[in-house]
């Protein structure tokens, strides 16, 4: 996917969702619009299982609908600060716009592509598109988490008081542990939408996917 072409790198926003997500991306010129979508995949982290289609130049691109996306990045000469869209999944509709920040000569110091910056969770899959993504993270760190806090708090008291009293009795109460048990399952939800972005990570999916397509080029 390198070769000596010149590079360009994106800017690859999520729309409509809270916190936002974005990736920065560096892309040879020469890339095919199919594989500049695993690219967009692999670095917000989507698990590419929907349709997809490119927007640019009033066309769109994709496998199911527009034209053929085996046509490649460089013809379309965008110019940085030029724009174009990126949805992925038709039925939760996430949108990603795509902005070009960037023309680079080769750099053989780095493999490409590559993420170099980002911020924000990338959503689940299947969870409604930023209507229910938004639910989820009201629900997630809404008024439930401030309560499951305070009952942290309380069981990490009782506890320090059972050790000191030697009576076990009141934080091995079934009631309690089933209760304790349910808002640590629920705290491990939250996690999802709390994790930091990873360059690293995303450099990791860039790198499996590269060495992916290298085994299928003939």
């Amino acid at each position: 996917m390198t070769g000596l072409a010149d590079l360009v790198r994106l800017r690859v926003q999520l729309r409509d969702v809270k916190p936002t997500a974005w990736r920065r991306v560096v892309i040879p010129a020469t890339i095919r619009l199919d594989r500049l979508h695993r690219v967009v995949q692999a670095a917000m982290g989507w698990e590419d299982a929907h349709l997809w289609s490119f927007h640019l130049h009033g066309v769109d691109y994709g496998p199911e609908t527009g034209r053929n996306p085996s046509v490649p990045f460089a013809q379309f000469r965008l110019r940085p600060g030029e724009r174009f869209t990126c949805v992925y999944d038709f039925g939760d509709w996430w949108e990603h716009e795509v902005r070009v920040e960037a023309a680079t000569p080769a750099d053989a110091r780095g493999f490409v592509p590559r993420c170099v910056g980002g911020n924000g969770t990338c959503p689940p899959e299947d969870c409604g598109g930023p209507a229910g993504y938004a639910e989820q993270v009201g629900e997630a760190l809404g008024l439930s988490a401030s309560l499951d806090l305070a009952d942290f708090a309380e069981f990490g008291r009782d506890l320090l008081a059972a050790k000191e009293s030697g009576d076990w009795s009141p934080i091995t109460n079934p009631d309690r542990l089933d209760d304790l048990d349910r808002i640590v399952r629920r705290s491990q939800r939250r996690l999802r939408f709390t994790e930091p972005f990873s360059k690293g990570a995303a450099n990791d999916r860039l790198h499996a996917l590269a060495g992916a397509e290298q085994e299928t080029d003939p």
